[in-house]
């Protein structure tokens, strides 16, 4: 079994202990489809045997997370992500490591603080956690 490096613990820890008390559920916390996109990435990060050479591509970044970073082309309609087009190939964003998806994990775990100060942010939020996992099952079935 691979040693886990200090930055996936504390990433990890960041994004369990680090969401408690934020959320508008009865637990304060940011929900099941949290839960399950850190689970998701953290097994892909584990199956990526915790490599740190990947980066998120700085070119062509979208504004802070509205349209998720560094998603597909063939994913956008006119400039926009379209959160139904799921099949294409997901190869481009197969980017573990310190500087790679966590990049966009975190960012949603920021955007949550904001998040939930309205029923129309939460709904955006939530939407966006959804759409991350769907892309990380989709990259961890890659071959």
């Amino acid at each position: 079994m691979l040693e886990k490096p200090e930055w996936f613990l504390e990433c990890m820890k960041g994004f369990t202990e680090g969401a408690t008390g934020l959320g508008l559920d009865g637990n304060r916390c940011l929900g099941e489809n949290w839960v399950v996109l850190v689970h998701m990435w953290s097994g892909f990060q584990q199956a990526a045997g915790f490599l740190e050479d990947s980066k998120l591509p700085m070119k062509n970044r979208p504004f802070p997370i509205k349209e998720w970073i560094a998603s597909p082309e063939w994913r956008k309609v006119d400039e926009k992500v379209d959160p139904k087009r799921v099949e294409g190939d997901w190869s481009a964003l197969r980017l573990p490591g310190l500087n790679g998806l966590v990049s966009v994990v975190a960012a949603l775990l920021y955007w949550s603080i904001g998040a939930h100060s309205s029923k129309a942010h939460t709904f955006a939020w939530s939407k966006a956690v959804r759409d991350c996992t769907t892309a990380l099952t989709k990259i961890t079935s890659l071959p």
